[in-house]
């Protein structure tokens, strides 16, 4: 009876007569389920714009542009099934967005061995996107960067958001991201406009391929850059190295104890041939230990001068 009611109001409301109701039941139920499905989407899944084109060499080519919303792996599901058998390209133009939607396009770029190309910028989950890909490319001015993840509510970072970066650190070291990128990951703070902007060098460490050669007006201004800049001194070494040993010491003595545990485990792992991760326990455990990693690859790399060693060891 019930169900007869809702027949013939519905009936009415698209002015279809009720005898003609059961010949349109499949349709009508398809509408409603589609029209649900609409009104339950957050007003963010429209954020990222998908486009795809066929272009002329016949190749399925996907651009992705904006920020990676809630729903957004959904649709981009969606453009691979239109691409059917033809393997398509996407083409990524994104400044990050919600972490674990990003994590799920990045899944459906390795199953299907998508190739990416970043056209302008890639940033934060944007990157697990790019990473997760087995053929990287970049345009000559794209950036590709890395930070923590952070509370898009707040700005800040909070328990949950050093959690999720911990996620993210396993899934890029997962993906097979070279360690000193993941260590900056980690290291680099939350924030919309904190970002760790990946070198050439970092990128072909990925296996990244450029779509042209650096400009040469642009290498010449680096190297221009670098011969205006003083040789460091014997004293300013010394200098250096007593600043950096009490700015260590002031970082460790401010941690927890699950952080200075981390630290401490990458001071026993930085001389082993084969180092274990800092992925393990606690997220400050985890993220004590990236930093730890990071300030001693600096450390070493200064303690090539004779001053500046003597200065960190304190002598």
């Amino acid at each position: 009876m019930r169900s007869s009611r809702c027949a013939t109001v519905l009936a009415s409301l698209l002015r279809v007569s009720p005898r003609e109701w059961r010949p349109a039941a499949l349709t009508m139920r398809r509408f409603l389920i589609a029209f649900a499905a609409a009104l339950a989407l957050p007003r963010a899944a429209a954020a990222m714009e998908y486009r795809t084109l066929t272009d002329p060499y016949g190749r399925f080519v996907i651009y992705a542009t904006g920020s990676i919303g809630i729903g957004d792996a959904d649709r981009f599901r969606y453009a691979l099934d239109e691409a059917g058998t033809n393997r398509p390209h996407l083409v990524m133009n994104s400044g990050g967005g919600i972490v674990h939607e990003g994590m799920r396009i990045a899944r459906m770029v390795a199953s299907a061995r998508v190739p990416v190309v970043v056209g302008d910028m890639c940033a934060s989950a944007c990157f697990l996107v790019f990473a997760a890909s087995p053929d990287r490319t970049v345009s000559p001015s794209a950036r590709v960067g890395v930070h923590r993840a952070f509370s898009r509510a707040t700005g800040g970072e909070s328990e949950r958001s050093l959690n999720v970066t911990m996620d993210m650190a396993r899934h890029a070291a997962a993906l097979g991201v070279p360690a000193p990128i993941v260590t900056r990951m980690v290291t680099t703070p939350g924030g919309r406009n904190s970002i760790e902007w990946l070198t050439a060098d970092d990128l072909r460490s990925m296996n990244v391929t450029f779509t042209q050669p650096a400009a040469p007006q642009r290498a010449a201004a680096a190297a221009v850059a670098a011969a205006a800049q003083p040789p460091a001194t014997a004293g300013t070494m010394a200098e250096l190295g007593r600043a950096d040993r009490l700015t260590y010491r002031r970082w460790l003595a401010g941690l927890s104890d699950s952080g200075r545990e981390g630290a401490e485990f990458w001071l026993k792992q930085r001389r082993s041939p084969r180092p274990k991760g800092c992925l393990g326990g606690t997220s400050a455990f985890s993220l004590a230990c990236f930093e730890a990693q990071r300030w001693w690859a600096r450390v070493d790399e200064r303690s090539r001068d004779p001053d500046y060693r003597r200065a960190w060891e304190g002598l």
